[in-house]
């Protein structure tokens, strides 16, 4: 009697241990499910940043000023969209240029036909 009363405190205990040992790994599954559910948060929070972002440069882009057709000269320093330059726009090939106030634009037919007569 006195060895089962022994060998059952002694699985008890192994049982009590496992348990505890099971709590243990859950609870740092849970730890670990709530960081990754943090970071997932926080790359949401950043997309959605750089969203807006991207959409306010996106219209400052299009609120710029258009040369398509030349102007005798510009009022004032700005960035414009030309056809000469350095960014170029994919939609109609607009290349977008800082222009000095008073600059001229010539519009590509224009300059292709001057070059026709030169």
């Amino acid at each position: 009697m006195y060895y089962l009363n022994r060998v059952d405190r002694a699985k008890n205990a192994k049982d009590k241990n496992k348990k505890q040992e099971n709590l243990d790994a859950a609870q740092k599954h849970l730890n670990n499910y709530n960081s990754l559910n943090a970071q997932i948060d926080a790359l949401r929070m950043q997309r959605d940043s750089d969203i807006q972002t991207l959409d306010r440069l996106h219209q400052q882009l299009n609120a710029l000023s258009s040369y398509k057709k030349g102007t005798i000269s510009t009022l004032q320093d700005e960035l414009a969209w030309t056809h000469q330059g350095e960014i170029i726009r994919r939609s109609d090939g607009a290349i977008l240029r800082q222009l000095p106030a008073g600059t001229q634009v010539i519009p590509q037919a224009a300059s292709e036909n001057l070059l026709k007569w030169a």
